[in-house]
């Protein structure tokens, strides 16, 4: 019989320590073995390209995963600010990437003129739910120096797509020597303004650099915004937004009637919304009645002017106010990182005067808008000035000023004096021709001026000094209204010759004044709708002083009773004697 040969059990002896292995490693995995973190193991893995471990060559080196750099961290910006000072401006360069402040320190505040009828009005609207006004306060100064943006407001603001110059992303400040620098990136853009002042104490140079880590398309802008009044008055010094393009001012006179309008260039129409200016930009700024905060565009730097609306908010809102702005948009649409956009500038921090803005350039000069009359408006301007040199007073200078112009025009009023006494001396034979051609109008007209020449009357001799006056008047309004000298001044009770009178008291003396003068006119032979309307003349023009600045007022009242004393004068006799006229009988016995 055969032996039988012993059982192999490794096989099974393998099974059960690997079991037991992997038991182990089970338990110590669950309840001994340190957990990893999900944030670390997320971004270890979050963002790194997938390569494929397949297909790598015997004895090569794996390629170890990629490294990617992750974005810096959006910081808030929180408007902490750094000054800019030169002789004449001071402003203020906040991290939120924009000037928050654009002062005039040497310069008083303009003043806030309530009128006594105003006031009075807000009262009477009390009893129809509106809020009280309080006590009448004449004159309110609310500030201690010029400023030339609302503490919401933002200059020199600088982005890319729609119109905003409110940003949350902190921007780098830094100083080198004299000038400003200010840096943001946001969304592949870096955006970096300078601002270095220039040996004039008005005027800076500014240059805004637009660079990109990836081709990108624009609109590239720089902008100013504020909340402005619903409508700015041509005599108040509210702020306004205004910019030159195409050698024509453009001024932002109602911000909440800004409509969307034609887009900048196709492909971006949903961004915009306002009105576009025509022509190349000039210049544009924020500015009020005498002083002005405007960017000059370099010629090397092309670009259109837009007036946007911006986000109002509940504030503003309640407030009456409406947040505007206006905006260089550059023609270049596009960038690269190889190929930086740069635009320069010069700012201009100063009064609107037109000597200084015309030396300036650039199309400044629109800024100063004197009217068809600005040829006047300028040598009456030019002459204020030189009286101001002499007389420590600008109401005197005013004063001395309307003497000058009834002194000119005295010879014209004597002759238009002495022609109304001729005129009415030979109403009687007018009448009597007016009767006897009444049926033929043709014979009358020329039989009437043969009279007129026969008596050597010239008609029209008597609207001379008004047509002279038209022209000195209208100077006066544009030239007062657009001189900054004016500009907080001093008279008597008045604490601001550049506003109007908030009691009224000139308003009245020209009404009263002209009613007076108006009793030493000639009415004899006048037509009697003309002399009915002639009558409503002092009232008209009265209320209309109402509203206009203190000192043309001043000049008004002078000029008004100057003329009086004038008429007065002529009528006691002491003019030049009234021209013969011969007998009516010569026409007695005349027939067609």
């Amino acid at each position: 019989m055969s032996e039988s040969k012993p059982k192999d059990n490794s096989e099974q002896r393998t099974l059960v320590a690997l079991a037991l292995c992997m038991a182990v490693f089970f338990v110590w995995s669950e309840f001994f073995a340190p957990k990893p973190d999900p944030a670390v193991d997320a971004a270890a893995t979050d963002g790194a390209p997938v390569t494929a471990a397949s297909g790598t060559e015997a004895g090569a080196v794996p390629a170890q995963p990629a490294v990617v750099a992750a974005p810096p961290p959006s910081v808030p910006c929180t408007d902490s600010r750094q000054d800019l000072k030169s002789a004449l401006y001071a402003l203020s360069v906040s991290d939120c990437g924009a000037i928050r402040t654009v002062d005039l320190p040497d310069l008083p505040a303009p003043v806030t003129v309530t009128p006594w009828w105003t006031w009075a009005f807000g009262k009477a609207a009390t009893l129809v739910g509106r809020a009280d006004p309080g006590p009448w306060q004449p004159y309110v100064k609310t500030a201690d120096h010029e400023g030339l943006l609302s503490p919401t407001g933002a200059f020199l603001a600088a982005g890319r797509g729609e119109f905003s110059a409110a940003s949350a992303e902190q921007a780098v400040v830094t100083r080198s020597g004299d000038a400003l620098t200010w840096t943001r990136t946001q969304d592949g853009l870096t955006t970096v303004q300078t601002v270095r002042p220039t040996e004039d104490p008005d005027l800076a140079t500014v240059t805004v650099t637009w660079s990109a880590d990836r081709p990108l398309v624009g609109p590239f802008w720089v902008g100013v915004e504020d909340s402005l009044a619903p409508v700015v008055g041509a005599y108040d010094m509210h702020p306004r937004l205004e910019g030159s393009a195409g050698g024509k001012l453009n001024s932002l006179t109602a911000p909440d009637k800004l409509l969307a309008a034609k887009p900048l260039n196709e492909g971006n129409t949903g961004w915009f919304g306002g009105t576009e200016a025509d022509g190349k930009a000039q210049w544009f700024g924020i500015g009020d009645r005498y002083f002005l905060a405007a960017l000059l565009a370099a010629d090397d730097s092309p670009g259109r002017l837009r007036f946007a609306p911006g986000v109002t908010s509940a504030e503003e809102a309640a407030a009456g106010k409406h947040r505007a702005g206006v905006y260089y948009v550059s023609d270049v649409q596009n960038i690269d990182p190889s190929a930086p956009l740069v635009a320069n500038f010069r700012l201009y921090v100063g009064a609107k005067k037109f000597e200084r803005v015309s030396e300036v350039g650039g199309g400044l000069d629109q800024a100063v808008s004197l009217g068809v009359f600005g040829f006047f408006a300028r040598i009456i301007l030019f002459t204020l000035q030189l009286f101001r040199s002499v007389i420590p007073s600008w109401g005197l200078s005013i004063i001395a000023l309307t003497f000058l112009v009834r002194a000119s025009l005295y010879p014209l009023a004597a002759r238009a004096f002495r022609s109304g006494k001729a005129m009415q001396a030979v109403q009687p034979r007018v009448k009597e021709l007016q009767e006897k051609y009444k049926d033929d109008k043709e014979r009358q007209s020329q039989e009437t001026m043969k009279l007129f020449q026969e008596a050597g009357v010239n008609p029209l001799g008597g609207c001379l000094p008004m047509v002279f006056q038209i022209p000195v008047f209208f100077a006066l309004v544009a030239g007062l209204n657009a001189s900054p000298d004016l500009f907080g001044a001093h008279f008597l009770y008045l604490q601001d010759l550049s506003m109007q009178d908030p009691y009224g008291v000139l308003a009245v003396l020209i009404i009263a004044g002209m009613y007076v003068q108006q009793q030493f006119m000639p009415t004899t032979g006048m037509d009697p709708n003309q002399a009915q309307m002639l009558k409503f003349m002092p009232l008209f023009f009265g209320f209309l002083m109402f509203s206009y600045p203190s000192g043309l007022s001043v000049y008004y009242v002078i000029n008004t009773f100057l003329s009086i004393l004038q008429q007065w004068y002529n009528t006691r006799g002491n003019a030049a004697a009234t021209p013969p006229v011969s007998p009516p009988t010569e026409l007695s016995n005349e027939h067609p």
